[in-house]
């Protein structure tokens, strides 16, 4: 059903015919807000540890975000044009590609790189991962970014950037800046934060990453993973639970993958972003692959990125001072799925700066960019009387988006009504 106070691609999905729901308002008052110490932490130096890593039970106990005294509630947007990808200040359309194309900001030919290293715009707490300098100097992506064989160094970057939009690119490739005699790359790679090792893998065949190593950055406001793929080899004073500084050496770039990849194809495979959830387990014996999953909660299935290119120039520009919170919670939403469910989610318990608990109990607003990483949450505000528990709905999406970027998660019927695919609904099981 059309709304005609939005944008014709953009579409509320009305609720199906259901029983009774059970919702009991959460009062606003019942949220405390975080304290004004605690609101102006910098970056790396979040609230107390209990506060991150122990989410509440009780919703009501949860410290809401805060900025300037006033709880920062993440509403489902009244117009498309400022919140959702079809316009947005941080990016472009492109249709001579041949598809519908949402091209980052960093792609404009009137792009200028910021020439500021990254330790000056951000402490010294993020680095560039690689030995390249191209980036640091300000120079284009091009200068740095490692194409797939035959293709333009766009194909390396992070997004919908192969096989005619259609095949999605989780991370970006960079180049080596130096290669030994028989032209394989020499380059260290070094941890571009401080944090944690989580999981080390040193058999190449094992995952399509090669020898790859993850690391938990739980020192932030939100603990995002990093992780660094197709090594030629570890760095051997590496070992699990090993915490790291920004900086210290990972291992030596390479080309290891459970496939071939060319020899001038060499390249670091880097992503950031976030888990799904702490029991992926559960759900992939669920799916009976045949496969073991030797990479724990770090499977590649339960792992989401964000684009590392954003991220990086963000923090250049000084964007990620404050912490990494607002950065998430900004990425443009694509579809919000409404799930109407007593359960607190996984995430929410890992990534508590991400979720507004002002709203009903008997359900959740998720917040999902188009290539499927759920960005912000929140309790449902106005919930329908007649939605039972466990009923799913696309509360909102963006019409251009479905009909290619997001079609991996939402669908729309031949009467137009939105509908999660049973990949969305996976996410939704290892998120919960």
């Amino acid at each position: 059903m059309k709304n005609p106070r939005r944008d014709s691609s953009f579409e509320r999905v009305e609720l199906e015919e259901g029983g009774e729901a059970s919702c009991a308002a959460l009062s606003p008052a019942a949220a405390p807000q975080n304290s004004a110490q605690n609101a102006a932490e910098p970056f790396l130096n979040p609230p107390q540890a209990s506060a991150l890593e122990r989410f509440p039970q009780n919703l009501e106990s949860l410290k809401a975000p805060q900025t300037q005294g006033e709880i920062q509630s993440p509403q489902i947007p009244q117009n498309s044009d400022s919140s959702f990808i079809k316009k947005s200040e941080k990016g472009f359309c492109d249709s001579s590609l041949g598809y519908h194309a949402y091209l980052p900001y960093y792609r404009s030919k009137s792009f200028v790189a910021p020439s500021a290293p990254l330790s000056a715009a951000s402490g010294g707490k993020i680095l560039w991962p690689a030995e390249i300098k191209a980036f640091d100097e300000g120079e284009s992506f091009e200068a740095f970014i490692q194409p797939t064989l035959g293709k333009t160094p766009s194909s390396g970057l992070f997004g919908d950037v192969r096989n005619n939009g259609y095949r999605f690119h989780e991370g970006i490739d960079i180049k080596p800046a130096r290669r030994d005699k028989k032209s394989e790359p020499l380059d260290d790679v070094r941890a571009a934060m401080r944090g944690r090792v989580a999981l080390i893998n040193k058999v190449a065949g094992n995952s399509s990453y090669g020898r790859y190593v993850v690391l938990a950055h739980e020192n932030l406001d939100v603990p995002v993973y990093t992780l660094y793929a197709h090594l030629r080899s570890i760095d051997t004073l590496l070992s699990p639970s090993k915490i790291v500084e920004a900086g210290e050496k990972i291992g030596v770039m390479g080309r290891s993958a459970s496939y071939s990849i060319a020899k001038e194809c060499a390249h670091l495979h880097f992503e950031v972003g976030l888990m799904y959830g702490k029991h992926f387990q559960k759900w992939y014996d669920s799916k009976r692959y045949t496969s073991k999953n030797f990479f724990g909660n770090y499977n590649g299935m339960n792992l989401c990125g964000m684009d590392p290119l954003d991220f990086f120039y963000t923090a250049k520009s000084g964007g990620l001072n404050a912490g990494l919170a607002d950065f998430i919670k900004n990425q443009k939403t694509a579809f919000v799925v409404r799930y109407y469910t007593q359960k607190t989610p996984d995430f929410a318990n890992m990534y508590p700066a991400l979720v507004d608990p002002i709203g009903q109990k008997c359900g959740w607003d998720i917040y999902f960019t188009w290539w499927g990483l759920p960005h912000k949450i929140s309790r449902i505000k106005n919930p329908s009387a007649r939605a039972k528990d466990g009923h799913i709905e696309i509360a909102e999406f963006d019409g251009q988006c479905v009909r290619h970027r997001c079609a991996n998660f939402v669908k729309t019927d031949s009467s137009g009504r939105a509908r999660p695919t049973e990949n969305l609904k996976d996410i939704l099981k290892k998120m919960f």
